[in-house]
């Protein structure tokens, strides 16, 4: 039945839900890992303009305005400014992922993590809902992820769609860890895993793998704060899967029910 092919879609949602939060639960006495930390170097010299972090977080705004007029549909935006995204989807396709790619322009100025990190949540914000919080999260594994993985293009054509990867190269894709090296030189890949999906919108189970979350556990703080805030959207992705299965459910009742009840007037009316 209908019905219970959603029940079994719905449990293997949470299974896969559970399990990725799991890979990234926080047991804050563990040992740290041994292995490559992602340390990020800003700029640290005086600046001749400053920005609010409102203004900062706007950039990215501004362009996650222009992807959420039409979230189905691939484009490029703001390829004459100083940022720009590929929004790379293909719905006839439900292998591997869509994504969208942040491209630091050549010239572009931003040279400090905290900032870039602020531009991304900014986009989230505005392209696909996420509140402040919760995109801030999501950008700092974006970050990581994408310079855990930097100049590796394998490792993004196994995981995204064609209409992804052909926007990559070896060169830039993937974010450098040094500020200097951001402009012109950087494809910050956001893996997408349903575009109406709220929480779900990004992929979070991509962006906090094994290797992600050891670097993280590299660092002073063990990156202890920010896997709790994943941790909860995992959790809450969950939440609304559930509700989301309930509904569906009905639905499928209620279309059940029409239908026998269209059956019985026709056999009547014979």
């Amino acid at each position: 039945m209908k019905i219970n092919k959603i029940a079994v879609a719905f449990l293997s949602l949470c299974m896969f839900g559970l399990g990725a939060a799991a890979a990234i639960e926080v047991n804050e006495p563990e040992l740290r890992s041994v292995g490559r930390t992602v340390e990020f170097t800003n700029y640290t010299g005086p600046h001749s303009v400053i920005e609010t972090a409102d203004a900062i977080t706007e950039i990215g705004r501004g362009l996650g305005r222009q992807v959420a007029r039409n979230v189905n549909t691939s484009g490029t935006f703001g390829l004459n400014g100083k940022y720009a995204v590929i929004h790379a989807v293909d719905p006839s396709t439900k292998e591997k992922l869509d994504a969208d790619i942040i491209l630091i322009n050549p010239n572009a100025t931003v040279d400090h993590i905290r900032n870039l990190r602020r531009i991304i949540a900014g986009y989230l914000t505005a392209a696909y809902g996420y509140s402040n919080a919760d995109a801030t999260t999501v950008a700092t594994f974006v970050t990581v992820y994408n310079a855990v993985y930097r100049g590796n293009l394998d490792v993004y054509k196994s995981k995204y769609k064609d209409v992804v990867t052909r926007n990559l190269n070896a060169a830039n894709c993937g974010l450098s860890t040094t500020w200097s090296e951001w402009p012109g030189k950087s494809q910050i890949i956001i893996p997408l895993y349903d575009l109406n999906g709220g929480l779900s919108t990004v992929d979070t189970s991509v962006i906090s793998d094994k290797n992600v979350v050891d670097n993280l556990r590299d660092q002073d703080d063990m990156g202890i704060d920010d896997r709790k805030k994943l941790v909860d959207i995992k959790e809450r992705e969950a939440e609304d899967a559930s509700e989301k299965a309930e509904a569906a459910a009905k639905a499928a009742e209620a279309e059940r029910q029409k239908l026998a009840q269209q059956q019985q007037d026709a056999n009547k009316a014979q």
